[in-house]
């Protein structure tokens, strides 16, 4: 059913789907559940790609009110717009683990991050191997830990 929703505006609304052609032979309108109503908002991402749909279904043909429909396309809109909250949460948290695996891999070199107020927030492999003291021991400290007065 909810492919019904692929339409120019974003929106598919069926009032009664046993009079629908493009229902015609669709199991769930024929046989069990015997679906009468369809409503069905269209998901697309910024890029404008289709994704799929928010669908509501009755086994009773009912009418849509012009509130209802607007509540349906809000829905959706919100729907992606969670989406793609989670997208990108999920692309930065890819990006944090990269930059983690990237800063462990350079035993090479010492580096430390730190906080605008001068405490240790990140300390690498190199930097234990080189300066001595482990991650644990550093996290939180300020740079007067590991800096020697001429060098702050």
């Amino acid at each position: 059913c909810c492919r019904q929703a692929s339409l120019h505006d974003g929106f598919r609304y069926v009032p009664d789907t046993a009079r629908d052609p493009r229902f015609e032979g669709n199991p769930l309108v024929s046989g069990d559940p015997g679906l009468r109503f369809y409503a069905g908002a269209l998901l697309r991402t910024d890029e404008g790609q289709p994704i799929g749909t928010v669908c509501v279904l009755d086994t009773r043909p009912r009418e849509l009110t012009e509130r209802q429909r607007r509540g349906l396309m809000r829905l959706a809109r919100q729907a992606m717009t969670q989406m793609e909250l989670r997208r990108s949460l999920r692309e930065q948290a890819e990006q944090r683990l990269l930059h983690e695996r990237i800063l462990d891999s350079a035993t090479d070199y010492a580096i430390v991050a730190m906080d605008p107020q001068g405490r240790v927030t990140r300390w690498n492999t190199g930097a234990e191997r080189i300066l001595g003291w482990t991650e644990s021991e550093m996290l939180g400290r300020t740079v007067d830990a590991f800096f020697t007065p001429e060098d702050r």
